[in-house]
């Protein structure tokens, strides 16, 4: 439900007129730390009032469940790997408006018996993506400049590739062990930016410059893995595609 597709989850009477869905899978949303950064009024609007609308199309269309998109919202981790009973502290507005919607989940769920299975989706990447994550810019600086310039080599993130999280969301959509659960969707696995950049170079097969030109953003997080023993254990999900296949995937899917 977006407005690629003719229905704006900020419009009730947009969201209010689709036919009964059995499943609803909600990721219309401002996506993304920078975005929201920059767009906080309509980051909130979209990513809390739209869920809202969500929500309440579910209950009054008594869909059988929802799929939530959530993000990585932990913030600081105080151990690792992440463990979804990790203590959330948003740290920016987009992972503060979506623990925002998932409490809104929560609730619908204890209120009204709305069904939810929330994904906490780490790092995304796969062919086609764009906008201002790691490895699209890395690809875009490179094809436009033939150089690469970031601004901190060492921060680590868990990458998951797309078709593994296309994977999560279709187990979800089924998912028959509660009426509201929350997992984790990421590969178990860290690397640094520049160990990503490096294994970029590998697979452009030419070598190109690289800077780094500090200081790291504002409360940078140095390292986050994913836990997900309980996706593993009660969805029956785990990533498969590994960091060196998904990103020859991406690299060759790119638009040179």
């Amino acid at each position: 439900m977006s407005r690629h597709s003719g229905v704006d989850v900020n419009d009730w009477n947009h969201v209010s007129s689709l036919e009964r869905c059995d499943v609803v899978y909600h990721l219309a949303a401002v996506a993304g730390v920078d975005e929201a950064l920059g767009r906080p009024r309509e980051s909130y609007t979209t990513n809390v009032l739209g869920t809202l609308h969500i929500l309440e199309y579910c209950r009054i269309r008594k869909a059988r469940r929802l799929v939530f998109a959530s993000s990585y919202v932990y913030g600081q981790p105080k151990y690792l790997p992440v463990d979804e009973d990790h203590p959330l502290s948003p740290g920016n507005p987009y992972a503060q408006s979506k623990i925002i919607g998932e409490a809104l989940c929560r609730q619908y769920h204890e209120d009204y018996g709305v069904s939810v299975v929330i994904l906490r989706i780490f790092n995304p990447y796969g062919p086609r993506q764009q906008g201002s994550f790691l490895i699209p810019t890395v690809l875009n600086q490179l094809q436009h400049q033939g150089k690469v310039s970031l601004r901190d080599p060492a921060p680590r993130r868990d990458f998951v590739f797309v078709q593994d999280v296309v994977d999560t969301f279709t187990m979800a959509g089924s998912y028959a062990g509660s009426e509201f659960a929350i997992f984790n969707v990421a590969s178990g696995k860290s690397y640094s930016v520049s160990e990503i950049v490096g294994k970029i170079r590998n697979i452009h097969g030419r070598p190109f410059e690289v800077v780094y030109t500090g200081p790291s953003r504002p409360f940078e997080i140095p390292d986050c893995v994913g836990g997900v023993e309980r996706s593993k254990r009660n969805l029956g999900w785990q990533a498969k595609t590994d960091i060196d296949n998904g990103l020859r995937q991406t690299v060759e899917a790119w638009t040179w």
